[in-house]
């Protein structure tokens, strides 16, 4: 009797883990150009006494370019600006209009505040890219480009394990400046905001949390790479050039700082005086980051269990892939050997095209064999 094949089974399809979006939408604002920064003149010296939003509470784009103007004779200023434009993804320093607004009641740390913005993506990896290593499949490459693309990502960090791949991203933040406070201490405001805006990469680390106790952590923190040392470092000396000394630097860092603004001290001499308490230092280890530790341990907590998760869920896909495979493996074998005894008896019975047809059949069916079982995992 002719043995009729079978059908073998499909292989699960890939795992995805989506990426944990924190991700904030901006409207965009329409401008007219805004003059370049060496074109401008600053105001009037009486000027930068004065309430930077004129008294009123809402945030218009003059008052930013009043700010722009102030920094049209400091070279550093200028560097900073630019580059804080070119890094946030805006044709100039005049449009950052778009990221700034008027911080909230509770929002202002200082003079103003930085609302970062980043997430993390872990992928797990099917079947075809762990059977090619180094090379992903079609559907995980096509994921990881969706991924690596935005017109708001600012950085983007991959990172690949035997298992999945994991993706960093920040993006464009916004940053707001406090309501009622002076030209010169909004001018100072928007540069040390700039250094968090572009600069700062929330995922960059060089202590992790469980590995610190609270002080060294701090200390850490408030040193990485556009964070409060630096913010303060460029808002501190740009004041110090605007109005030639140092009477108006936050009274705690008057002493690391000489009369041209460079730091006379080491930076974590600076760092511990960001974080001490009042009237020594500025208060941040029990204000504005009193708990940032603990942010930063429940992040690595989550971070762990997320890579559990998807090396459970890789093993999971694997071990169903295997008893599938192994179920394919066994529909084709018995294909082969139907289509070969389906040719003899053909052939017995003088039945020749027959019998070629199910020869043609049988090294088929060899092939999916092969193929099957180069795809079993070792």
């Amino acid at each position: 009797m002719l043995l009729p094949p079978r059908v073998a089974s499909v292989v699960a399809a890939p795992v995805l883990v989506p990426l944990i979006a924190l991700i904030l939408a901006l409207a965009a604002c329409s401008s007219l150009p805004s003059p370049p920064l060496s074109a401008r003149q600053p105001p009037a010296a009486s000027a930068l006494a004065g309430d930077w939003l004129d008294g009123g509470s809402s945030l218009r784009r003059a008052h930013l370019e009043r700010l722009l103007d102030v920094a049209s004779q400091d070279p550093e200023a200028i560097a900073l600006l630019e580059r804080a434009a070119k890094a946030l993804h805006r044709s100039g320093p005049g449009d950052l209009f778009e990221l700034l607004t008027v911080c909230e009641r509770g929002e202002a740390d200082e003079g103003g505040h930085t609302f970062l913005k980043f997430d993390i993506g872990v992928f797990s990896l099917d079947v075809d890219s762990l059977l090619t290593p180094g090379k992903l499949s079609p559907v995980a490459q096509a994921q990881l480009d969706a991924a690596s693309k935005g017109d708001d990502l600012m950085r983007l960090e991959r990172q690949d394990f035997a298992d999945y791949i994991m993706v960093k991203r920040s993006r464009v933040p916004h940053f707001c400046l406090a309501r009622g406070i002076d030209v010169a201490s909004a001018y100072e405001a928007l540069l040390h905001e700039l250094v968090h805006a572009a600069l700062r990469d929330p995922h960059f680390t060089t202590r992790k949390a469980s590995e610190s106790d609270d002080a060294s952590f701090l200390e850490a923190f408030v040193q990485a790479p556009g964070d409060e040392v630096d913010a303060y470092l460029a808002g501190s000396r740009a004041r110090i050039r605007l109005e030639r000394g140092r009477g108006r630097v936050h009274r705690p860092l008057q002493p690391l700082l000489d009369d041209q603004g460079n730091l006379v001290a080491g930076r974590l001499i600076m760092a511990r005086a960001i974080l001490a308490p009042p009237p020594a230092g500025l208060g941040y280890a029990a204000g504005a980051l009193r708990d940032a530790r603990r942010k930063s341990l429940e992040a690595e907590a989550a971070e762990r269990t997320t890579r559990q998760r998807v090396v459970d869920e890789t093993l999971a896909l694997r071990r169903e892939q295997r008893r599938v495979l192994e179920t394919n493996v066994g529909v084709h074998q018995h294909n082969v050997a139907a289509h070969r005894q389906n040719a003899a008896q053909a052939q017995a019975a003088g039945q020749a095209a027959a019998a070629q047809q199910s020869l043609g059949k049988a090294r088929e069916a060899e092939k999916l064999l092969a193929d099957t079982q180069r795809q079993l995992p070792a």
